[in-house]
């Protein structure tokens, strides 16, 4: 998990005061991909947990960005976008666990798969339940079944959960709109120029953004429950 030009992939994580997830998630990246094959990147923004002082102690496991203040998510993610070297980027919540095998088996699928530019895996809840982790773009029918929290009350109904395609397919590979930013895999030449994130978005609704800008240029995004 070195810093290294010939890394295959870039994991982005942004933290702020959450040191002992954020150590289970270094941890299990620790474990997940063969040694070199990950960048890892974290940009801490300001935490006050002792997050730093559990950083520093892992050396050159990482790379660190330590800013001052909370800057929001999504520049902190574009901090770590510029640091980044590897074909795929990969940004990843740290409160997240991955499983062995998971980020170079979604690599495979971007690889594999033709026009896909982003993917999103399967997520698991810590009991092991499905996660919700792809959505449509927004539109007036999914804000107004939102607005009646609809889709919370019924999650596995296809049209009172319109905007996380209720009753979905999760076991098998299918295209989606959205995947949610917790695990997001990206191709690096798939992206425009300029930063990966639009700051406008201080945090949440920054991955509709992206992906709606990788399909506006002919892109697919694609939910993987596998690898």
């Amino acid at each position: 998990m070195t810093s290294s030009d010939d890394s295959t992939v870039s994991v982005m994580i942004v933290n702020w005061n959450t040191c002992d997830l954020l150590a289970a998630c270094l941890d299990s990246l620790r474990g997940a991909e063969p040694d070199g094959y990950l960048q890892t990147i974290v940009v801490d923004n300001g935490s006050s947990d002792g997050s730093l002082t559990m950083l520093r102690s892992r050396g050159h496991e990482l790379e660190l960005v330590s800013n001052d203040a909370n800057l929001g998510f999504t520049a902190a993610t574009n901090q770590a976008f510029e640091r980044s070297t590897a074909p795929y980027v990969l940004m990843l919540n740290s409160d997240t666990v991955v499983s062995p095998g998971a980020i170079s088996g979604c690599v495979r699928r971007l690889e594999e798969s033709r026009g896909v530019a982003a993917v999103g895996c399967r997520v698991l809840n810590p009991d092991g339940s499905h996660q919700s982790s792809a959505f449509r773009f927004p539109d007036l029918r999914g804000i107004a079944l939102t607005a009646l929290y609809l889709p919370q009350a019924f999650p596995n109904h296809p049209g009172l959960n319109w905007p996380r395609y209720g009753n979905g397919r999760w076991d098998q590979p299918h295209d989606v709109d959205v995947v949610m930013g917790g695990f997001l895999l990206v191709r690096r030449d798939a992206l425009e120029d300029g930063p990966l994130l639009d700051e406008g978005f201080w945090m949440y609704g920054e991955e509709i953004d992206l992906c709606r800008r990788l399909a506006e240029r002919g892109h697919r995004v694609l939910y993987d429950p596998g690898w």
